[in-house]
Order: structure tokens, then C-alpha cells, then sequence
């Protein structure tokens, strides 16, 4: 690289700008780096009166607009890049440079931003290095290059946005810049799902929505009829994407068949040990998830006398509240011999069970369920979440009460189950709920009804407990065709989930909701959980809360 080529002045970085642009009424105010010049002017160029940035429209004032344009400026510039150097070819040859200077100079930068990142990997990418961040990120540039149109390249992009980021995700007041300048003139944005691209580098598993929350959208996921039967290859194939982001599945198919059913219908379920295959794609989420539980078990340690007190107390409370109340209900039942101190709890509680056994019950006097939203809503908070989780489980486990632990969330119309632990499994599997990582969308009540569904079968009291940020929402974006499951969103998300948990309710199912959300989102957590949840800013009084609810529950059920 060339002392005169590396060191431009600003004049001559906009003389540049001008010269391959021709846009003489803009100012070039990017990095001074004459690439960056060259490139950023064909990219505006290619799309005048700010129309690219028509695309940033729906993430104006949400959290995920500085990385939705860092998106979009890297796509433009992939496509366009030919376009460039077809006409000025003399700057192919100064790409290799450019790119290496600045992936050594991002190197440099210790903990980089997820703007910087995308730039690391991109410089990456412009190498040809095929490291993790580059398998991540070919298979989304190497479309963006087989896309023919303006039309194309506006359609498979808003997919790819829409698929990945929360519009409405801690929406500020504050807009860009470029939002509010942005023409009446600004093109429409199809709403077809992108091409598909190649499947070079997919084998068999899944990615956990996340490098800076990076999803491939890019597939045509629609089924066709040939001679009567679906074709399931891209079935197949999507199944594979899902493995590499969260895990191999565990069969779940007639359960399946079962719950995909009305509003749900079209949904699949992939429930995983999150155990990952070898290929590169896979292990790059495995690390994600490998780096996330490293910053939980962080988060854990800082407080760790704050969080085991809480586990000691919560364990004491449970066993002598919860479990002596269980001890003094033993005997109770529908049937056997009546109880005449107990009949008024008929007549002023509905309650049936005023009877002795007369043998004792063999099955589990009490199970819980611990149920984590998993969705990309959750990333601001995740390591309380997991610890919340872990506290919980640690506390129950150890008195050895059957507790099952599932995070959800949902990628495509697939429902993520990952089970961190089952009812019988060992002390030790607690530990695998530090490997909560937060990604994706989220459909409450199609993970509330697998639990209904899953649950054992047994005259004892069961409990769910579910920590989430009352809010659901999954918009599928995969391609609208007769098998897409229905958008899942606004208010008919939160009736939905309402209902599925009036449902576990009626079946005899105790539900407790723990907000881990923001405060203007309580009201919807009301109305899913009515008045049996918590929420509460002080972590010493989170386990006493928990205690006295499950002592509550007991005490009504009994």
C-alpha cells in the first residue's frame, strides 16, 4: 500500500468521493481511508435519495438500529463491489491492502463493539480467510452477490432484517438522522422471502441466533407439491440450520402433531440437550454459547455471597414451610376414607380431595417446571435470568424435588425447547442452565402447551414457574406459503398466552410468572399470569418471594 494511497487529505478523500460517485452536492465524512471513499460512493450512487436507508425505517429509535445500518452498509457494499471495480479497476488491486489494515487495526482494539465486530468479520471476509467469522458471514454476502436487482436486493435484505432484529425492541424516542430525512420517494419494500442461497456450508445441526444476532433468512423454505407428495428437502435442510444454532434434536414428532394445531399451526418443535456436531458452523454457535456461559458464571461470582445466601434460604424455606405443609397433607385425596374436619373445604373451596388414602402414594408428592424465555428480548438481562434459574433449581434439586428446566424461544417456525435439566437427572445437570444464552423470538404459549402436554402424570401438586419479560412475539418471515406458521404478536399474542396458561390452571397446574422485563411491559405480564407473579428490583428478596408463593400454593391445594 502506497504512502500517497494510504494517507489521503480529506480534500482529496472527497475529490475521490466525487470523482467515482458524481454525487457533487454530498460531503464524504467516513473514515479516511480511500476505499472506504471509493466504496461508500458507489453505494451511494447506486442508491440516490437515501432509499437504502428506507430499510432502517421500522428500526428508527430501537436498540438494534446502529447494527441494522451496520447491516445494511455492508450488504450495499457487497453489492456493489463489482459494480465498482468494473469501473475502476485500478482498485481491485488495492483491496487486499485496505481489508488487512483494517482487520489489524480492529485487532487492536481489545473488546470490540458489535459494529466493529461485523467490520472484523467483514474485513475477514474481503480476505478470503475462512476462519468462524468468515463461514458465518459467507453464505449471506456470497447471495447478496447473486441477486440481480434493486428489487431482489430490497426484498431478500428486509427479510434478513425482519428475521433477526426486534423493530420494537426498547423503542427510544430518539430517530436517525437518516429516518427522518428519509423522501416520500422511498421504495416499498416486497414482502417475498429472499432467494435461496447455497448450501455449502450447512451439514447437520444448528446456529443460536447469534454473531451481533446474525440469522440466514435466505432460504426459500416453500413446500411444493410434486405428484401428490411435499417435497421435504428444504424441510430438511431448515431442520439442519436450527441444529447448528442451539443443537441436535431429540424426537418429538407425534407431540409435534398434537400441538401444532390452530393459531400454531405449521409450528415444528426442536427440543435439544444442546449438544452441537463438529462442523465449523455448529462449533461457531457452540462458542457463543461457550462465551455467554463464561459471562453468566462471571455475573454468578461477583455476587456469589448474595446468590448462595439466596440458595440456602430458599432451601430452608421450602423445607420448613413447603415440604412439613406437603408431610401434613399426605393422606389427602378424592377418594378413601372422609375426613370430617376437612369437608368445608368442599363447600368453601371446591376442593374434592376430604378424603384419607388409605394406602400411601408411591409418586412424587410435588414436581416444578422452571420455564425460560429464551428470546433475544432477554439479552440485556440474561445472566440474571440464568442465575435466577440456576437459584431456583439448585434450591428445589437439592431437597429432591422433581424440577424440570426448559429455556424456549424460537427460530423460523421452529420452537426451541433446550433442556437444561430433567426431573431425574443428577445434582450436577444445574450447572448446565449457566449455558442460558438469549436469541431468537419468542412464542409463550406453544412452550406453555408442550409443557401442559409433557407433564407427569400424577395426583400430586404441580407447579410452573416461568421467568420471562411478558412479552411474546414471533414473526415468522420465512416465506408466506401454506405451511408458515401464523405471525404470533401485539395483543393476540398476549390472549394466547393468557389462555394456555388458564388452561395449565384449570388442569390443576400452579402457575407463578417472574418478570424479568421492564416496567412497561407489567401490564401485559398481568394479564398472562393475572395476579400470581412477581417482580421484584432487589435480588436479597427474590427466594423469600419464590418460598412464599410456593408455601401459598401448597396451602390452597392441599
Amino acid at each position: 500500500m502506497t504512502g500517497s494511497w494510504a494517507a489521503m487529505s480529506p480534500e482529496r478523500l472527497q475529490n475521490l468521493y466525487w470523482t467515482v460517485g458524481r454525487l457533487y452536492e454530498r460531503k464524504y465524512n467516513g473514515p479516511s481511508l480511500p476505499l472506504s471513499a471509493a466504496e461508500e460512493a458507489m453505494v451511494d450512487a447506486t442508491f440516490p435519495s437515501n432509499g437504502l436507508y428506507a430499510l432502517l425505517k421500522p428500526y428508527g429509535g430501537s436498540i438494534h438500529q446502529g447494527e441494522v445500518r451496520t447491516w445494511l452498509i455492508l450488504f450495499a457494499t457487497e453489492w456493489t463491489k463489482e459494480k465498482l471495480f468494473s469501473q475502476r479497476p485500478g482498485l481491485r488491486a488495492r483491496e487486499g491492502a485496505h481489508y488487512q489494515n483494517l482487520a489489524r487495526a480492529l485487532e487492536g482494539t481489545g473488546e470490540r463493539s458489535a459494529h466493529d465486530e461485523l467490520l472484523y468479520a467483514y474485513a475477514r471476509y474481503r480476505l478470503g480467510e475462512r476462519g468462524s467469522q468468515r463461514v458465518v458471514l459467507a453464505p449471506y454476502m456470497e447471495e447478496v452477490g447473486r441477486l440481480k436487482n434493486q428489487e431482489e436486493f430490497f426484498s431478500w435484505v428486509a427479510a434478513f432484517l425482519r428475521g433477526f432484529f426486534d423493530p420494537q425492541k426498547e423503542r427510544g424516542e430518539q430517530v436517525d438522522d437518516a429516518e427522518k430525512n428519509l423522501p416520500d420517494t422511498a421504495p416499498k419494500v416486497p414482502e417475498k422471502a429472499p432467494p435461496a442461497p447455497s448450501e455449502v456450508y450447512f451439514h447437520e445441526e444448528i446456529q443460536a441466533a447469534e454473531f451481533t444476532n446474525v440469522l440466514n433468512e435466505g432460504e426459500d423454505l416453500t413446500m411444493v407439491e410434486e405428484g401428490g407428495r411435499k417435497r421435504a428437502g428444504d424441510e430438511r435442510q431448515l431442520r439442519r440450520r436450527v441444529s447448528k444454532h442451539y443443537g441436535l434434536h431429540l424426537p418429538t414428532f407425534q407431540l409435534e402433531g398434537e400441538l401444532a394445531r390452530g393459531l400454531h399451526q405449521g409450528m415444528k418443535l426442536h427440543l435439544t440437550r444442546g449438544v452441537y456436531g463438529s462442523d465449523l458452523d455448529a462449533q461457531f454457535f457452540k462458542e457463543q454459547v461457550d462465551q455467554q456461559e463464561e459471562k453468566n458464571r462471571r455475573h454468578y461470582e461477583s455476587a456469589a455471597h448474595i446468590y448462595r445466601r439466596q440458595e440456602a434460604n430458599l432451601k430452608a424455606y421450602l423445607k420448613s414451610n413447603v415440604l412439613e405443609d406437603l408431610d401434613e397433607g399426605l393422606g389427602r385425596s378424592t377418594r378413601g376414607a372422609v375426613d370430617g374436619g376437612r369437608v368445608y373445604r368442599q363447600i368453601l373451596f371446591d376442593d374434592h380431595r376430604v378424603f384419607r388414602r388409605l394406602q400411601p402414594e408411591s409418586t412424587p408428592q410435588l414436581t416444578v417446571d422452571i420455564l425460560l424465555d429464551m428470546s433475544a428480548s432477554q439479552r440485556d438481562h440474561q445472566e440474571e435470568v440464568a442465575i435466577q434459574g440456576y437459584i431456583l433449581a439448585q434450591a428445589l434439586t437439592e431437597l429432591k424435588i422433581p424440577t424440570r428446566v426448559l429455556g424456549f424461544c424460537n427460530l423460523f417456525n421452529y420452537q426451541i425447547l433446550r433442556l437444561f435439566r430433567d426431573y431425574h437427572d443428577g445434582l450436577e445437570k444445574n450447572q448446565s442452565i449457566f449455558r442460558f444464552r438469549a436469541s431468537g423470538s419468542n412464542r409463550d404459549g406453544f412452550a406453555y402447551s408442550y409443557i401442559g402436554a409433557t407433564l407427569p402424570r400424577t395426583e400430586g401438586i404441580q407447579v410452573l414457574i416461568v421467568l420471562s419479560d411478558g412479552r411474546p412475539n414471533d414473526h415468522i418471515s420465512v416465506g408466506r406459503h401454506a405451511h408458515a406458521a401464523q405471525d404470533y404478536e401485539g395483543e393476540l399474542a398476549v390472549e394466547d398466552s393468557a389462555r394456555e396458561i388458564e388452561k395449565l390452571r384449570l388442569s390443576g397446574v400452579a402457575t407463578l410468572g417472574v418478570f424479568t422485563g421492564k416496567e412497561e411491559d407489567l401490564s401485559q405480564e398481568k394479564i398472562i399470569f393475572g395476579n400470581d407473579f412477581l417482580y421484584t428490583r432487589d435480588r436479597n428478596r427474590f427466594s423469600t418471594l419464590v418460598g412464599r408463593y410456593l408455601k401459598d400454593v401448597i396451602g390452597k391445594m392441599r
